[in-house]
């Protein structure tokens, strides 16, 4: 039985966040934010599945790496 490892893959740039989630073989769950509406994420991936791994891309400066960890 094979089971799905999902990637949250999120690439935050200076204007926007763009972010989706993968299984492998698609993508299962597509967003995107402006930087000034980053901290409304977290309620958006609550209604995801669990990810096994996320990669994070950040250009956007150390505030909004920390926001992106919390």
């Amino acid at each position: 039985m094979k089971t799905s490892s999902f990637l949250l893959a999120i690439d935050s740039g200076n204007t926007a966040i763009k972010w989706g989630l993968h299984d492998g073989g698609q993508w299962l769950a597509r967003g995107r934010v402006l930087q000034s509406e980053r901290l409304t994420l977290k309620q958006a991936w609550e209604a995801l599945l669990f990810p096994e791994s996320i990669l994070i891309s950040n250009v956007a400066g150390l505030q909004a790496a920390d926001d992106l960890k919390a």
